[in-house]
């Protein structure tokens, strides 16, 4: 074979390949682009339920400890956001009240149990409630855009 016509061959294999890296590169950053746009959506949906969840409890519609395990854990889910003392309210009521069974294990218990554990939750609501009302006020101005 002539050395031209294996330089001819050898530049057309790079072309392609170019040509095919390029196809790649554009197929990544499509991708790239549709997980920034899912996980803005994702976090939309978090800042307005959240924003959601302040605004019930601070109307009465939600129970203030209902309010403060779901608060605590869409938190979580952005947890670099929520550091600042204000947010810490949430931790401390949340490290309160997580031991007290929901859901089918509550109602798996006797009336006199979830009496006594109800007793013990508005009383742990009540040492929390001006913090966290102040929190859920901060909460509501924070995310009203994301409504």
């Amino acid at each position: 074979m002539s050395t031209t016509l294996v330089f001819g061959l050898l530049s057309f294999v790079v072309f392609v390949l170019a040509i095919y890296l390029g196809f790649l590169y554009r197929q990544l950053a499509h991708q790239n682009q549709e997980l920034t746009r899912k996980e803005q959506e994702r976090r939309q949906h978090v800042e307005s339920s959240i924003h959601i969840i302040a605004l019930a409890t601070l109307q009465d519609q939600c129970d203030l400890s209902e309010c403060c395990i779901r608060l605590k854990h869409l938190m979580d889910i952005y947890a670099e956001d929520f550091q600042q003392q204000e947010f810490s309210v949430v931790r401390e009521f949340y490290s309160e009240i997580k031991q007290f069974p929901t859901h089918k294990k509550r109602l798996d218990q006797t009336k006199q149990e979830i009496f006594n554990q109800d007793k013990q939750r508005f009383a742990i609501e009540e040492k929390y409630r001006t913090e966290m009302f102040k929190c859920l006020e901060l909460l509501v101005t924070k995310f009203k855009k994301a409504v």
